[in-house]
């Protein structure tokens, strides 16, 4: 989630305040012109990929809800087909909030458009005609859809993945806000099925 440059202040002293407020505004803005570029380079991309065959790394963009559709809070990255059947994709959730906390299996990286993403392990299976209801927003790089699929593979053989540290094992332990993330995108999830069955 953005925080906004003014919940920053937190020093009583007002002078030390606004130095605090004015450097994160700045921060903030150069954050939003360098998304905008990013937005820019990409867009004549992903009108390209339009009525293409789906790929892995694509990101799509889903509403939900029946009587007040929405966007979902996660885009969803397609990690892989199914191997028995070419036209059953597993989408995993991506969040490009700043503030996003990262598991031991789920996987910073960076996409076409934002810099920082985090995708979780926390996903769904889909067939091709229901992905193609979305709409394609983004594209993450191959090299980090693979580190996706070691990640995955690792969670369901019960193994810590290779470039996961210590630290990373004991402060996941510890973290409320990853937990609440990790059952809000399966509440996500639990919605986008029902929607798209519907």
């Amino acid at each position: 989630m953005i925080v906004r440059p003014r919940a920053l202040c937190l020093r009583r002293d007002k002078s030390e305040s606004r130095c605090i407020t004015n450097k994160h505004k700045q921060k903030f803005i150069d954050w939003v012109k360098e998304l905008h570029q990013r937005q820019d380079a990409t867009q004549p991309v992903l009108v390209a990929r339009k009525g293409t065959p789906l790929h892995a790394g694509d990101v799509y963009r889903f509403d939900i809800g029946k009587k007040k559709p929405r966007p979902s809070c996660y885009d969803w990255m397609l990690t892989s087909c199914h191997p028995d059947d070419v036209n059953l994709w597993f989408l995993s959730a991506v969040s490009s909030y700043v503030s996003s906390h990262a598991g031991i299996y789920d996987v910073k990286a960076s996409s076409s458009i934002f810099a920082d993403i985090v995708i979780y392990h926390c996903g769904l299976w889909l067939p091709s005609e229901m992905v193609s209801k979305g709409t394609l927003v983004d594209i993450v790089d191959e090299s980090h859809v693979l580190r996706v699929r070691q990640a995955m593979a690792c969670l369901v053989r019960n193994k810590t993945p290779e470039w996961v540290t210590e630290e990373q094992i004991r402060a996941e332990t510890n973290d409320e806000i990853l937990e609440n993330e990790h059952q809000f995108a399966w509440r996500q999830i639990h919605l986008l099925k029902k929607t798209l069955s519907a």
